[in-house]
């Protein structure tokens, strides 16, 4: 059992990337492979020079890909392995920052019987007008409590 995710065996994170090697690698390098089973990776634009070794990685046909086709790439390759059951998809622009969040929200979903496909844990960076402010600030548009657990829902917008 793994002292980050006790259900790190069925955990599987994907990330789409395009364009923004430095973003990714700073994605990647926050994602603690022991709170992870599998790292799939799908690039939608033009291909980086290196990639870890204990990264899958799916290149697209055509370059750039919209993201939507990049992202349904992504979901069929984190589907293939029944025993992954909690599927995690970030933006090559996160980071994480508190690798225990894997398993909050496994727990959370599973305790709350929302079902672990109703939540999104992600913050995105004000560079693109995400739902952090200029600031640095998480925009939080409500805080939802679970017994002992907290779920932060944010604002999303473009």
């Amino acid at each position: 059992m793994s002292e980050l995710n006790r259900f790190k065996e069925q955990t599987v994170v994907g990330i789409v990337t395009c364009n923004r090697q430095d973003m990714f690698e700073k994605c990647l390098a926050s994602i603690d492979r022991q709170a992870v089973d599998r790292i799939i990776v799908v690039v939608s634009g033009d291909d980086y020079t290196s990639y870890p070794t204990d990264v899958e990685v799916f290149k697209c046909k055509r370059s750039p890909t919209p993201v939507g086709s990049a992202k349904n790439i992504l979901i069929r390759e984190m589907r293939k392995n029944p025993a992954h059951h909690y599927h995690f998809i970030i933006e090559d622009d996160v980071q994480v920052t508190d690798n225990k969040v894997f398993e909050k929200y496994i727990l959370t979903a599973l305790d709350s019987g929302l079902g672990f496909g109703q939540l999104s844990f992600a913050t995105h960076g004000s560079v693109s007008g995400g739902n952090i402010t200029p600031a640095g600030t998480k925009r939080i548009i409500k805080t939802v409590q679970y017994d002992k657990h907290r779920v932060e829902l944010y604002e999303f917008s473009f």
